[in-house]
């Protein structure tokens, strides 16, 4: 999985926006956000296996 080169702003506008208007019943959602901040600060690169979100998936359920 590859991640778009974006702004620091632009990257945080697009969580609020999930945030603010995306229905709260899934916890998927924050699940994948928590792993996006989570894996943005410890790594600078912009690939991301599946393997490793599954693994960061199964550390918060």
């Amino acid at each position: 999985m590859d991640f778009p080169e974006i702004q620091d702003n632009e990257f945080q506008r697009t969580l609020m926006n999930i945030l603010d208007l995306s229905s709260k019943d899934n916890t998927y959602k924050f699940a994948f956000m928590r792993f996006l901040l989570d894996y943005c600060n410890e790594h600078a690169k912009t690939h991301v296996e599946f393997s490793t979100v599954a693994e960061y998936f199964f550390k918060y359920y």
